[in-house]
């Protein structure tokens, strides 16, 4: 669930946001380092900011649903149905700015003979984006769907520092349940079946 949902969701918003700066919005250079810096902060720093966000008492998230007229406060990491999205959304946030970086990368090496031929043929806007654009990056769409799903098989900081694994186990993914079968129970022959 984990590696789906945060490799799926970073894909989605990177792509879309891809596509954006690459029909030409203003200040797009702005907004590049802007989206950028989630990417260049740890791990551990991401994963101690949304622990503040989701926190019960004093988050941000709670906080802003009260201003908004929302009572009450939700235990976002305490709660086994909650938890593993909060750690989901850290990890997309975390993850997008690279992918979105490879996929624009990708649609600025598109020749610019296909763009004046998808002009020529009457693709205009979204046309020219579904049918010209992204079968060009196909290769870098599949690259960057290979190498998230396969960090997000190791990842270990945000869903560790956040949650520690819990609340029952909830959010143990793969190298959360092997440093706690290796590290905390000390089976280093199940640890290595993992």
């Amino acid at each position: 669930v984990f590696v789906a949902a945060s490799t799926l969701g970073a894909f989605v918003i990177a792509l879309a946001l891809a596509l954006a700066m690459n029909s030409g919005i203003p200040g797009v250079g702005v907004w590049r380092t802007g989206l950028l810096l989630p990417w260049i902060l740890p791990g551990v720093v991401v994963s101690f900011l949304w622990s503040w966000i989701f926190n019960t008492n004093f988050g941000l998230l709670n906080g802003v649903i009260q201003l908004l007229g929302g009572e009450g406060t939700t235990n976002w990491l305490s709660s086994p149905s909650l938890a593993m999205a909060a750690v989901i959304i850290a990890k997309i946030w975390h993850s997008f700015p690279w992918m979105m970086v490879l996929l624009l990368a990708a649609m600025q090496g598109i020749p610019a003979e296909v763009h004046d031929a998808a002009s020529v043929d009457g693709a205009n806007g979204w046309k020219r984006q579904f049918y010209v654009v992204l079968p060009q990056i196909k290769p870098a769409m599949a690259l960057t769907l290979l190498l998230e799903t396969i960090w997000g098989l190791q990842h270990f900081e945000i869903p560790w520092v956040m949650t520690g694994g819990g609340p029952v186990g909830a959010t143990t993914v793969l190298s959360v349940g092997l440093y706690k079968e290796a590290f905390q129970r000390f089976d280093l022959g199940g640890a290595g079946a993992i």
